[in-house]
């Protein structure tokens, strides 16, 4: 008797899984997005290492070169490949969206589980969700950019500091959605039977929010987080374009299409290729995260 019981939760963990990939495979827009996402990943990280050209070489004979064999991209006005300056410039804006995301997601989590769980807490937790949800980004990111550009660049380097600053401003300015959706699945969640029943028997809020809380509000923060490098990359790309983002040699999207945009006119290559690596980013992600969503929906029938 003891052996089919011990088997049946692990039919279950198992079908979950399977049955997740299947409503994913079943997506359209998620598979188009994937290979999207994972062709990009595949350029500017294993391919940049592969077309091994310094996009920071100077070639001042070779300045405003066409697209040919040896820089397939052309060179922009310094004679720098356009091709490495776009894949390091990849590199860089995914990383850095990446990294917000996860600092935002983390804030934003901690932040809705415990005003779902407290009601002592939600009211100023929410209060402070609506002060910063209020407040203008884009002028606000450049005033923190302005205020501690220079004392984190002396302290870690220009590009360490930076990556620094840049992360924790967008990341912190971007907590509130994630905050408001977990804090409503919590609410709802607090309410049910199994929750219930683990507070009368004693379990520690630690263990509860652990064991309990934070599985069963993965699906949001799943699609917050897919969300998140979406937004991520675009305010890293313009706070890049108004040229409060990182040193024109070390290059980002954001900073080749503000280095490009004066000569747009005459060569427009060097605005719509770091471009189009920005919208694809973002659409092949927005795509994924809208799959998730969709498959992470019990209310959904599962594929046949």
């Amino acid at each position: 008797m003891t052996e089919p019981v011990s088997h049946r939760p692990a039919a279950k963990t198992a079908a979950a899984p399977h049955l997740l990939w299947r409503r994913i495979g079943a997506h359209r827009g998620a598979v188009a997005g994937g290979m999207v996402f994972a062709a990009i990943c595949m350029a500017v990280f294993p391919g940049a290492m592969l077309w091994a050209v310094d996009p920071a070489a100077v070639d001042l004979g070779n300045r405003n070169a066409p697209a040919g064999l040896a820089h397939p991209l052309g060179t922009d006005q310094l004679g720098r490949d356009m091709l490495a300056r776009v894949l390091t410039g990849g590199r860089v804006s995914i990383a850095v969206g990446v990294a917000a995301m996860m600092v935002a997601l983390g804030l934003g989590t901690l932040i809705g589980v415990m005003a779902g769980l407290s009601r002592r807490l939600d009211g100023p937790l929410m209060r402070l969700t609506d002060l910063f949800l209020s407040l203008p980004l884009l002028p606000l990111l450049l005033v923190v950019m302005m205020l501690f550009r220079d004392a984190l660049s002396e302290g870690l380097g220009p590009q360490a500091g930076l990556f620094v600053l840049i992360v924790g401003a967008v990341g912190i300015t971007s907590w509130m959605t994630t905050a408001r959706i977990v804090r409503a699945e919590v609410l709802a969640l607090k309410e049910r039977d199994f929750i219930r029943a683990a507070r009368a028997m004693g379990v520690s809020d630690k263990r509860l929010i652990l064991h309990h809380i934070l599985p069963n509000v993965a699906a949001p923060i799943l699609v917050s987080a897919s969300l998140g490098i979406a937004s991520a990359i675009l305010t890293e790309s313009a706070l890049s374009f108004l040229g409060l983002g990182f040193p024109p040699d070390f290059p980002t999207w954001g900073r080749l299409v503000s280095d490009a945009a004066p000569g747009l006119l005459d060569y427009p290559g060097r605005v719509i290729w770091p471009g189009m690596a920005i919208s694809l980013t973002v659409l092949s992600v927005t795509w994924m995260a809208d799959a998730l969503g969709d498959a992470l929906d019990p209310r959904r029938a599962p594929p046949r």
